[in-house]
């Protein structure tokens, strides 16, 4: 009852013409202010009682980017300033639930919380998954890389205090070709790979393999088609295993679990190269 209750008040506000168009000229007029809206989304009953806005801010957001219609215009959207109020809206969103279901059903992945190992984050955003769900403290370094500059530097004030954290303000790329970033296991969580170009993601994992590359734990991303998967947004669901193994891991195994709804999706909840 209280569930219906709640889908009811979220879903006619979020709806409601009149709602919309008063936090259109609100958002146009005076932005929330971004520690505030971070404040809103970030505990869980805050982020249910206000998800409308969230969800009204980033639709004018989207639309001023024409998000969906191009790769590149996803791109663009993703580098702006305003991106983060997405990444903020989303904060709850941790998958530990996720993670926790991967180390208890794969036993071989326990060996990964050791000190000596090497680890990094592409896509971070905000750093909901890394401080959520990721045992950071047990890595001897852990990059988190972000192409979005304004919020790296927003993460980089937040989590000054983790000593073993190392910053890049780069895409997969840019990675690509920086030589100095190398990393036993890469986690990559809720869409990095899917905005790129076929060639882009091959090369990085090319690049990676060159690198050394271990482990690898993509969390909803991916498919199990044997053709990659592209959306009506213009994203696309990489089939990961044969882009792996033509970089090179052949002697690797691969791990991969439907999402919900994988019928009409195609998209896998996770996949794990060890």
């Amino acid at each position: 009852m209280v569930l219906k209750i709640y889908y009811f008040y979220n879903n006619f506000l979020t709806n409601s013409k009149l709602v919309r168009f008063i936090i259109k000229i609100q958002h146009k007029i005076f932005k929330m202010p971004i520690w505030l809206f971070d404040m809103i989304f970030k505990y869980k009953t805050t982020s249910y009682i206000f998800n409308f806005y969230g969800k009204i801010v980033c639709d004018l957001v989207f639309e001023d980017f024409q998000y969906g219609n191009s790769i590149k215009g996803n791109n663009i959207f993703w580098l702006d300033k305003d991106a983060i109020y997405w990444h903020l809206w989303k904060q709850s969103d941790t998958y530990k639930k996720v993670f926790d279901i991967i180390f208890e059903e794969h036993k071989e992945l326990e060996g990964l919380l050791k000190k000596d190992l090497i680890a990094a984050k592409i896509g971070v955003g905000v750093g909901k998954t890394f401080n959520k769900s990721l045992k950071i403290n047990k890595f001897k370094k852990f990059y988190l890389a972000e192409p979005n500059e304004f919020i790296l530097d927003y993460i980089k004030d937040k989590y000054k205090s983790i000593h073993n954290i190392e910053f890049l303000n780069a895409d997969i790329k840019e990675l690509s070709n920086l030589q100095e970033f190398k990393c036993d296991i890469l986690f990559s969580v809720g869409g990095v790979f899917m905005f790129e170009e076929r060639e882009i993601v091959k090369d990085f994992f090319k690049s990676m393999h060159e690198k050394g590359l271990k482990y690898m734990i993509i969390v909803a991303e991916g498919t199990q088609e044997n053709d990659d998967v592209v959306r009506d947004n213009t994203t696309t669901m990489y089939n990961f295993k044969k882009l792996l193994i033509e970089a090179g891991f052949k002697d690797k195994k691969f791990y991969m679990h439907n999402g919900d709804n994988y019928d009409s999706t195609k998209t896998l909840k996770y996949f794990i190269m060890c």
